[in-house]
């Protein structure tokens, strides 16, 4: 679990935050960045506390090179380049695999950002079936004004050949008339 911040690994471990953050920065202490405080992993803390400070172990050249205060011993057994060398490659797997979910949660986390939650989605959803009822009802109220206005041109014209045909019949009335 991610409980520790970084002052209070300094103060269990007794060592400065400098300290700490080279920790992080070689890998020896595992971080999640919580809003803008980083929190360390408590196992880890307790794997640095049980480490023998006395005593480091460094792999060169798959060498192993035994520092203690005095004096420094290289051993170089068969036995131990091979144990060392497999556990190399072990490691190298292992990194392989922590990259390939690092970009599955990278890619999960730019999923659920682009995502939209169920309510807003219902939301969104209602309102749009609002608009479309509105903007049918708006439709429905200009088709029914333009056929009004339709009905009513017919009407006028038909008025119109009314009237035209009767002055015409008048006007051929009045015309023989006068023959």
């Amino acid at each position: 679990m991610y409980n520790i911040t970084r002052n209070e690994a300094s103060k269990i471990l007794n060592v400065s935050t400098r300290s700490i953050d080279r920790y992080i920065k070689s890998w020896k202490l595992r971080t999640e960045k919580r809003w803008k405080i980083i929190y360390i992993n408590d196992q880890d803390i307790n794997n640095i506390k049980k480490w023998d400070k006395t005593k480091q172990h460094i792999i060169i050249n798959n060498k192993i090179e035994d520092k203690t205060n005095e004096n420094k011993v290289i051993v170089n057994d068969k036995k131990e380049d091979y144990i060392y060398k497999e556990l190399i490659n072990t490691i190298k797997e292992k990194d392989k695999k922590i990259e390939k979910l690092i970009i599955e949660l990278s890619n999960s986390k730019q999923l659920l950002q682009n995502s939209i939650s169920l309510i807003d989605y219902k939301k969104n959803q209602y309102l749009l079936e609002q608009k479309e009822k509105n903007i049918k009802i708006e439709l429905e109220k200009e088709i029914n004004k333009k056929e009004i206005q339709i009905y009513k041109e017919k009407n006028m014209n038909k008025l119109l050949i009314f009237i035209s045909f009767i002055l015409l019949i008048t006007t051929i009335l009045v015309w023989f008339s006068n023959i």
